[in-house]
């Protein structure tokens, strides 16, 4: 049977810098005990991307923007209160005045959301077959923020909340590209904490990808993934030892990494949180289905 291997962009990614930590983090699922709860950056990130969804969904079916932005607001504090109780509400306003800075920073935007399946194309969840041949079917997933166009090209932009530079998320750019058969990628820089008068708050990056440059991109997902099969297959994940202090300073698996593999079990029992394993390789015959259902 052809196995259907499922996998994001991210962990693509980790598995390029280190197997090992493929292997701990993606296919084992194993996150550090003092690490296990998400910090409020990230909470704050899922927030403002909530906003925006609705800020973006409300404009495409024509409300004013005074009458939106009095919308989102309210919904912030209620939806921030209610689904992320440990987010204080000195975090939850800095997130709903941001959103407010930047929807009046952006009061004449140019950039119009696409209409997907009778809905806006925001937060749009996708899986998509990348390569097939007689062995594997690669599927790639994960979620495009927005997809839409300004008046000279049609793009995907990534709302981004965080401080890193858009160049080092450029394989998770070039994926979304490809996936939506896009030209330009444009990353929607947030920031919080960012002064607003900061040349980078609220800054938008383009990225352009040719029909060339996606091609190679894609060429190079499926011979990672040739070998993520191989490894899986065999059960042994190569470590790359240079990576350790150059990701995530150190890397967060260093401990485990660092012992005879007869020691793991007694390591992660004591230090790191067991979820349930994943396996990116995958024999289902619904899987069709699924790839038509998230398309996009």
């Amino acid at each position: 049977m052809k196995r259907n291997m499922i996998i994001s962009a991210s962990s693509l990614n980790t598995f390029g810098s280190c197997e090992r930590m493929f292997n701990f983090g993606t296919i084992m699922s194993l996150s550090p005990k003092n690490q296990n709860e998400k910090s409020d950056k990230m909470i704050k990130g899922s927030l403002m991307h909530k906003l925006l969804e609705l800020h973006y969904t409300l404009k495409f079916i024509n409300v004013e923007l005074g009458e939106i932005i009095i919308k989102v607001m309210d919904f912030g504090r209620f939806y921030g209160q209610s689904k992320f109780p440990t987010l204080s509400e000195e975090n939850i306003e800095n997130v709903v005045r941001t959103y407010k800075e930047y929807a009046l920073h952006y009061k004449f935007e140019n950039y119009i959301v696409d209409n997907y399946s009778g809905k806006p194309a925001v937060e749009i969840p996708f899986a998509k077959v990348l390569f097939e041949d007689d062995e594997i079917r690669l599927i790639v997933e994960g979620i495009i923020d927005f997809l839409g166009s300004n008046n000279s090209a049609s793009v995907v932009m990534d709302h981004k909340t965080g401080t890193s530079e858009p160049y080092l998320l450029d394989n998770q750019f070039q994926l979304y590209a490809c996936v939506a058969d896009k030209e330009y990628v444009i990353v929607n820089r947030i920031l919080f904490g960012e002064k607003v008068n900061s040349p980078y708050k609220f800054q938008r990056v383009a990225y352009k990808y040719s029909d060339e440059m996606k091609k190679s991109f894609i060429n190079a997902i499926i011979t990672k993934a040739k070998r993520i099969d191989t490894s899986f297959r065999k059960g042994y994940f190569e470590p790359n030892f240079s990576a350790c202090r150059n990701y995530n300073h150190p890397c967060a698996f260093y401990e485990i990494c660092t012992q005879e593999e007869k020691y793991w079990p007694a390591v992660i029992s004591t230090s790191f949180e067991e979820k349930e394993p994943f396996n990116p390789m995958k024999d289902k015959e619904s899987i069709e289905d699924v790839v038509k259902a998230m398309s996009v």
